[in-house]
């Protein structure tokens, strides 16, 4: 990618969605290279969710900033489309993806559904909590597992290969909530409201934007050490 190290999510997610959008495809899936992922899973399920307006994953449900988190996200094909449609006009891009991502939402004309799936979508860091999560069949209870660094990850995926299909079809017939019966926020979006280390003005992606940002190397909860990262 064209761009320096750091924080850069935004724009980097701008370039891969246009990248892609050169294919066919229907969902589009934002993932962090420490997520061990239930890949049978999804594919078992996607057929029965949303083809329009599907904006699913981790979603922080707080006050003024509700956004599913960039650690995993899965975009219908359509919201992408219709954000490259103002990629040259008035496409909004931010150091973070998901806060970016989560503006697009705001503005769509799209019918959007929420998909709150904060039970199977674990953004903690697992590897800090793995004892919580060594459980046989491990794919009918969870979709994808954060901080799954490499012992993890390879426990992960022992325990996934013991998969009963029959089971896991059943047990992935899972109903998408009213958004208000999970979340007692509206879907309200405004940057404004974050702390000042991610609180940043977005500006037009056509601009190709910089920010008063560090462009060294971003590092993430394994050399933190820290469960929560922000």
């Amino acid at each position: 990618m064209p761009f320096k190290g750091g924080h850069n999510f935004g724009l980097r997610l701008v370039w891969m969605l246009n990248w892609f959008s050169e294919y066919s495809f229907n969902y589009f899936l934002r993932i962090d290279d420490d997520y061990f992922l239930c890949l049978e899973s999804l594919l078992l399920e996607l057929p029965s969710r949303p083809k329009r307006g599907l904006y699913w994953g981790y979603i922080h449900c707080r006050d003024h900033v509700v956004r599913v988190d960039e650690g995993w996200m899965l975009l219908s094909r359509d919201i992408i489309d219709e954000a490259l449609s103002k990629l040259n006009t008035t496409l909004q891009c931010h150091p973070f993806g998901d806060q970016a991502v989560a503006m697009w939402i705001r503005d769509s004309k799209i019918n959007i559904t929420y998909f709150m799936d904060n039970d199977r979508v674990i953004h903690a860091a697992t590897a800090f909590i793995e004892d919580k999560y060594m459980t046989p069949n491990i794919c009918q209870y969870y979709l994808a597992l954060h901080g799954a660094y490499p012992s993890q990850m390879l426990k992960y995926w022992i325990l996934s290969k013991s998969i009963d299909k029959v089971r896991l079809n059943i047990n992935n017939k899972i109903s998408i909530p009213p958004f208000d019966t999970v979340c007692k926020y509206s879907k309200e979006f405004d940057w404004r409201w974050f702390y000042p280390h991610v609180k940043f003005e977005p500006k037009p992606c056509h601009t190709n934007p910089v920010w008063s940002i560090t462009h060294t190397e971003f590092k993430g909860r394994e050399d933190i050490g820290s469960e929560v990262l922000y």
